[in-house]
């Protein structure tokens, strides 16, 4: 039987899922002070307010680097970022949990796939700009 017939079948939520629901969670309790790291070491609110989503966007960093992008102060905020909650949803832990569960299922997935689809195009963009500088560098030392 495959994972995702196993999953399907308990009734469970697949690993990549509850991993990023508990990414969530934790970013939650960073930004609103509930652990004992500083929320300025890690993120940063965003300058601009939104009119649309909720009122705790965090600023996404630039990048430069290819394992910076995997860091998970990094990853988690576009995760963040896109979470279509409303601000009673995040009165708490426990009812920022339960706005989570209700709406990951189908959402999170969708996002991932555009997060994974953006991240291999910057990839093959970044790999093709570096062969055509190494080819152009190698036919002026030749």
């Amino acid at each position: 039987m495959l994972y995702n017939q196993r999953v399907d079948t308990l009734g469970s939520q697949t690993l990549q899922l509850r991993r990023l629901i508990m990414d969530l969670v934790y970013c939650y309790k960073i930004v609103f002070g509930l652990t004992c790291l500083d929320m300025n070491d890690s993120f940063k609110f965003s300058p601009t307010q939104a009119t649309h989503g909720h009122p705790y966007k965090l600023f996404v960093p630039f990048t430069s680097r290819n394992c910076r992008q995997h860091f998970f102060s990094v990853h988690v905020i576009e995760l963040w970022n896109s979470l279509k909650f409303k601000s009673d949803d995040f009165a708490s832990v426990k009812r920022f949990k339960s706005a989570l569960q209700f709406y990951t299922l189908s959402e999170i997935f969708q996002l991932i796939i555009l997060l994974s689809l953006f991240y291999s195009i910057l990839y093959f963009v970044f790999v093709f700009i570096i062969s055509v500088l190494c080819k152009r560098w190698l036919a002026t030392t030749l």
